[in-house]
């Protein structure tokens, strides 16, 4: 799949990538053969990005599938990544953390940990993050056989969770994924400056039947104008009217066109995830949902083959013919993607190698960020400012460690009878 990204970084497992022009990616760190990936996201406009001046921060994971064991693995060395997890977890801008966690959701237990992974990784992220699909939790992968499982996730933190203003869950292709894509949109900072763009005619047009019906009509529409205008115009002058009026046309059909693709495709994502939220009739929704994943994958391709023409276009016009753009490029990536130097806290000498790069910033950060012990008599003075009336007195305390028999059971599903569904 090709991106027309304008910003990105990419591991051979995973990769962030930016579609807008407004926005720039610098990469921070990666590891563990590739598979975790954290990068600022700045606003194009600033002159020297900084972790100070990120308008975001995200995590991209991808665990292992090959064995729960070689998950556990996975995160159990995660952890051990004492910057990352010291910047996820202080960081106070935007923090996302996504991607194709491989573990499933469905096995979590009642301690609420889950199989596959590590206590210290779902801890951490109960704690300092919030899942934005809680509220309505759907398969995101699909295997052989209708085997479906909750495998992506989305977690924000607290700071990034209020700009939360819509998530969605659309089906792709089954020809480029098997998972599903969860979107997520964010109210950032306003950026009030826009271009007007350019106009390029989709020759995928071509293939339209209905469009050359109608463009014939058009044309034999303009022949009256034509001839009144031959009478005073040069047959260029003619031409060049009716390539106006030709372009005006084509742009508003196309922009009808695409509106009633992104409508439909927008329906069609919708009607599936009633279907899958249904909890009656599952056979019959089954029956009908392959219909419904066909026309969803129809409408995405032809959907990409515009943007694929687009990249095309985009290459076609800055890349082949023009060196100093890919020069700029490729010094602009390489910028993005390595320190060149770092001072050693007490030599003060300066060194390039990335090994001992590496050792610098994990030694500084390590000494820098290591908790010490919480002060006994701070705790002391805490919990003595507990009043008595937030207490818990000797009944209520034996109450709360009452068995819950049958009998209870029975009686909550008396008062609350939907609750027998759950």
């Amino acid at each position: 799949m090709q991106f027309s990204s304008q910003s990105s970084t990419y591991t051979q497992h995973c990769g962030i990538i930016s579609l807008s022009n407004k926005y720039v990616i610098t990469p921070i760190d990666t590891g563990i053969e590739g598979r975790f990936i954290l990068a600022h996201i700045h606003y194009a406009t600033e002159e020297e990005p900084s972790s100070f001046n990120s308008t975001a921060t995200i995590l991209n994971i991808y665990g292992k599938a090959n064995s729960k064991k070689d998950n556990v693995e996975f995160y159990t060395e995660l952890m051990q990544h004492t910057f990352l997890i010291h910047k996820i977890t202080t960081i106070r801008n935007n923090m996302i953390v996504l991607g194709d966690f491989n573990y499933k959701y469905e096995s979590r237990r009642v301690d609420g940990s889950v199989e596959a992974t590590t206590v210290e990784w779902t801890s951490l992220l109960d704690e300092h993050f919030i899942d934005c699909f809680w509220e309505n939790k759907q398969p995101t992968f699909h295997g052989p056989l209708r085997n479906n499982y909750i495998l992506d996730y989305i977690f924000c933190n607290t700071a990034s969770y209020v700009d939360v203003r819509d998530c969605n869950q659309e089906y792709l292709n089954k020809n480029w994924t098997d998972h599903e894509m969860l979107i997520i949109t964010l109210q950032l900072q306003k950026d009030t400056s826009q271009g007007p763009g350019a106009y390029k005619c989709n020759p995928f047009l071509a293939k339209n039947h209905k469009f050359r019906r109608d463009l014939v009509t058009f044309l034999q529409g303009l022949q009256p104008q034509v001839e009144i205008r031959q009478a005073d115009d040069s047959p260029q002058e003619v031409w060049d009217w009716i390539k106006g009026e030709f372009k005006e046309y084509v742009r508003k059909y196309q922009l009808a066109e695409l509106n009633w693709r992104r409508q439909a495709l927008k329906k069609l994502q919708a009607k599936r995830n009633r279907w899958m939220r249904a909890k009656k009739h599952r056979g019959l929704i089954f029956q009908g949902l392959d219909t419904i994943n066909l026309l969803i994958g129809e409408l995405q391709a032809s959907i990409a083959e515009i943007e694929v023409l687009k990249l095309g276009k985009y290459w076609r016009e800055n890349g082949e013919t023009n060196a100093g753009f890919l020069k700029k490029l490729t010094v602009s990536r390489q910028n993005k993607r390595q320190l060149k130097q770092l001072r050693h806290p007490v030599t003060q000498t300066l060194h390039s190698d990335q090994d001992t790069m590496s050792e610098i910033a994990g030694s500084f950060y390590t000494n820098l960020y290591t908790p010490i012990a919480p002060d006994a008599r701070s705790q002391r003075l805490l919990l003595t400012q507990i009043t008595p009336d937030m207490q818990l007195n000797q009944e209520q305390q034996s109450l709360l460690e009452l068995p819950i028999d049958m009998d209870d059971l029975l009686f909550e599903l008396m008062v609350f009878p939907t609750n027998s569904y759950a």
